[in-house]
């Protein structure tokens, strides 16, 4: 059966994986998880994995970290929770260096213009990351954009985008893309 927990998730440990067990296809929309967490999920780990698990979000940045890097998240739900205006999906500022992964995922929902951000809040990157990679993914009915932006000085290695669904009625007045890839990347 499903198992659910109410409250923030913190990963503070370095090598955590978190799988709440599922199978299925974000895509092609038959993703079923065994575990559902309904808070935000914060992260100050090094080489963090969470997979499987249904995050219904309370709070206005559904996903934050704070000094982690190398993150996976895999198979995953994300959904943005009930009255919460200008919700925010990731919010990286803080990913310190190393590499984003975030693979058949589901992220539902969330009304901010900044739906993603892979290492900044929305300014001129300073942390290079060595590959980001955005696979599979199913973006249904958010309203905002996802930015990867590399510093100038010491670009972002390879950053792949593919095989992901968008699809949306709804954009925010200051949408400008599915997904920028800006500043610098190698």
């Amino acid at each position: 059966g499903t198992k659910q927990y109410t409250g923030d998730l913190i990963i503070s440990g370095n090598n955590v994986t978190l799988d709440g067990q599922g199978t299925g296809s974000a895509v092609a929309e038959t993703l079923s998880n065994n575990a559902q967490i309904t808070g935000k999920l914060h992260i100050t780990g090094n080489n963090c994995v969470i997979k499987n698990v249904d995050f219904v979000s309370t709070g206005e940045k559904a996903v934050t970290v704070a000094g982690a890097s190398n993150l996976v998240l895999d198979s995953c739900k994300f959904t943005c929770g009930p009255n919460l205006n200008d919700a925010k999906w990731f919010f990286g500022d803080g990913l310190s260096a190393g590499t984003l992964t975030i693979k058949n995922c589901t992220v539902t929902g969330f009304n901010s213009w900044y739906l993603a951000d892979a290492s900044t809040h929305s300014t001129a990157a300073t942390v290079k990351l060595d590959s980001v990679e955005i696979l599979e993914n199913y973006f249904k009915n958010n309203h905002g954009s996802i930015a990867i932006r590399g510093p100038t000085n010491d670009p972002n290695g390879k950053v792949t985008i593919a095989r992901n669904k968008f699809e949306t009625d709804t954009f925010h007045q200051y949408f400008w893309d599915f997904v920028e890839v800006s500043g610098a990347v190698r």
